[in-house]
């Protein structure tokens, strides 16, 4: 492998993080230094109490004393035996015998790079790929031998040498000698974070000799101060050497990218990282929809097809190009639904972002950036049984209380098909009123006219509600750099560098530039209802368009006031998730039977209502009901009662929810309109 050239970012940052390691020592040695000390006096203190008062009691203070010394020596050193293993109970191994084409590619990238093999190579379920090793305070001084894992989610959407940028850039990280200074970063922020967070074991072990004897408690106490006071310092150091780490960890990220390319070239990672997103996205929504049928004692024979098909679907709807079957995201298939301008350095994010890296990358000798893009599920020879293996540890802990059936593949697609028609709009609308509403206007003021411009949909305009989403959040994130919740000295907007204490005033010049955008949104869409009535006109449909509008105003008016009840309730069953007095918590469910009252009453409402009928389905009817007549109580004697506490829970979920379902429902009762009048005969 050709020597990949470090960036001046990366020395320095390279420096930085060995200066916090050098501080981190220093500020520990002291510690131990004042530690040994304090010990040495605590021992001798106690030697000096029995031998100039013999008695039982002196002894006792003497143990006493002496272990406080001891116990402040064990919290420093504790780390020193404490190893980091990886849980690998969600992994399977397997070996070249079983995998020959995958180790064959796996022994490419190994020479390539020119570092270690791994030393046992598992498989995950997930939409992933890493390097990883036990770690331990050793591990900084001994060799240690790398675990490659690599999830059946990511070979299941990437290329065969997509699937070997990936696997090359995990061993990038472990392929030169200056990556040794992120080990020793690494390893410093486990040891810091050993003695702040993982103290059960010694918590324990402090509890067990102060029950030993009423004698001992004192000192426990004043040790839980000391310790206090050690981890009061070591926060300190922990925020400083992770930072430092942080910004390292970036560099070491775009070093291993670079490595990666010049096994696989640029091209292969970069469409696998646009990719990943949606990959887990697939992933999940295949989860998510088996959770919603744990009732009906349903699941997958084999969830990756169903991941694939995921993929596939929101590929098309999005218009984005396949290439042998893979989706081909592009930075400007990402650009048109994200259009912020705004920039900020993230010093705790450990990973730049996929734009970043992708960026980084163009830098670099492309070629032509043609490449195999056979799929990556073909290097694996067990293929299917990986899959099933997987699918069934991933089903193996839900509670269904009735024999599985499995979902055919086919009963999937045309379900989540269903769904998704269910939930979005006719595509003739080119995602122009996905992610806005249409503002409130007085319907009998605005009167029919034929517009000479019909091209309510076209791409720009869809550019111009983007653009305002876009605006609305960096406002608030402005808002929340202005206040210091994002805690940056500097911001770019629009590839202009600004100070913090400049935020107000780019927010105040984007306020301006969202009201002129709103404004221009807004009369587009009056537009479409002036061209909407006069074609309606023609047909004697006035009045129903006239309707549509106004019935969803009317909800859209409403809708805070239909969720005042059960926010306040919500409000009120904080309580629940805290310790709270027997008496206090009777109180406070008797102080909520008013309001459960008109809950109960506004379910009612709900359950007849036409409005709700297809999407109030047959199970929360059920728990809707169960609540509305349930009369028992929520809290017996010291305990809560779960099932009764669920029906109220799950009744204002289920609220929630059909309340945010019914203006969608009416707004899609529009668009429909909008479709039949305006593209009638040009679909």
């Amino acid at each position: 492998m050709k020597n990949i050239q470090l960036t001046d970012d990366f020395r320095r940052r390279t420096r930085h993080a060995v200066f916090t390691i050098f501080l981190f020592v220093l500020v520990y040695l002291l510690l131990v230094l004042l530690g040994v000390g304090f010990a040495v006096a605590c021992v001798y203190a106690a030697i000096q109490l029995v031998a100039h008062f013999p008695r039982a009691i002196t002894v006792m203070l003497g143990i006493g004393l002496a272990g406080l010394g001891v116990f402040i020596l064990i919290f420093l050193f504790k780390f020193v035996f404490s190893a980091k293993k990886t849980d690998r109970s969600h992994l399977l191994k397997i070996s070249r015998e079983e995998e020959p084409e995958l180790f064959r590619m796996i022994d490419t990238i190994v020479k390539g790079v020119a570092t270690n093999p791994p030393k046992n190579v598992y498989l995950s379920s997930e939409v992933n790929a890493a390097v990883f090793y036990d770690s331990s305070f050793w591990s900084m001084f001994l060799p240690v031998q790398k675990n490659l894992q690599i999830g059946l989610g990511l070979i299941n959407t990437v290329s065969k040498d997509e699937l070997k940028g990936i696997l090359a850039h995990e061993f990038g990280h472990f392929s030169q000698r200056t990556m040794k200074v992120g080990s020793y970063v690494y390893n410093v922020n486990q040891i810091i974070f050993n003695m702040l967070y993982e103290n059960d074991s010694y918590n324990s072990l402090m509890q067990r000799w102060s029950r030993a004897s009423g004698y001992f408690t004192v000192f426990v106490a004043i040790g839980v101060k000391i310790v206090g006071g050690i981890q009061w310092v070591l926060g300190k150091m922990y925020q400083v050497v992770n930072l430092g780490y942080l910004g390292l960890s970036r560099e070491m990220e775009f070093h291993a990218d670079a490595i990666a390319a010049t096994i696989a070239g640029p091209a292969p990672l970069q469409n696998a990282l646009w990719r990943m997103e949606l990959s887990d996205y697939a992933f999940t929504s295949v989860l998510r929809f088996y959770e919603q049928k744990i009732d009906d004692n349903t699941r997958s024979p084999n969830i990756y097809p169903e991941q694939d098909f995921i993929s596939r679907f929101h590929a098309r709807a999005d218009g984005i190009p396949f290439e042998e079957g893979l989706p081909i995201i592009t930075a400007a298939h990402r650009a048109r639904f994200n259009k912020s301008r705004l920039k900020l350095n993230n010093q705790w994010a450990s990973h730049p972002t996929t734009e970043e890296r992708v960026a980084r990358m163009d830098t670099l000798n492309r070629g032509d950036g043609s490449y195999d893009h056979a799929p990556a599920n073909a290097t694996i020879k067990r293929l299917e049984q990986y899959q099933e293996y997987f699918t069934d540890e991933i089903f193996r802990n839900v509670a269904y209380t009735k024999a599985v059936e499995h979902y055919p593949l086919k009963a999937f697609e045309a379900e989540y098909d269903s769904n998704y028609q269910a939930y979005t709009f006719n595509p003739v609308f080119r995602s122009y009123y996905d992610n806005k509403d249409i503002e409130a206007f007085d319907t009998d003021a605005v009167a029919a006219q034929q517009q000479t411009d019909t091209n309510f949909f076209s791409e720009e305009w869809v550019d111009q509600v983007y653009m305002a989403v876009a605006l609305k959040n960096d406002i608030e994130a402005l808002q929340q750099i202005t206040d210091q919740s994002i805690k940056v000295k500097t911001f770019d907007y629009d590839g202009i560098k600004y100070k913090r204490a400049a935020a107000p005033v780019v927010q105040q010049q984007l306020r301006s530039d969202l009201d002129v955008i709103n404004g221009q949104i807004r009369e587009n869409d009056r537009n479409i209802y002036r061209h909407l009535l006069f074609i309606a006109a023609q047909q004697g449909r006035e009045q129903e368009v006239k309707e549509a509008y106004n019935a969803l105003f009317a909800y859209d008016s409403s809708f805070d006031k239909r969720l005042e009840t059960s926010r306040a309730i919500w409000d009120r069953l904080n309580f629940i998730y805290e310790a709270t007095p027997h008496k206090m918590i009777q109180s406070n469910f008797e102080q909520l039977k008013p309001l459960e009252q008109a809950f109960k009453a506004q379910l009612k409402n709900m359950m007849t209502d036409p409005l709700y009928e297809t999407a109030c389905t047959a199970g929360m009817r059920d728990i809707m009901k169960q609540y509305i007549e349930n009369s028992s109580a929520y809290h017996v004697i010291d305990h809560y009662d779960d099932a009764v506490l669920k029906l109220l829970i799950d009744s204002l979920n289920h609220y929630g929810f059909l309340v945010g379902r019914g203006y969608f429902i009416l707004k899609q009762r529009l668009l429909k309109k909008q479709e039949e009048l305006l593209f009638t005969g040009a679909l």
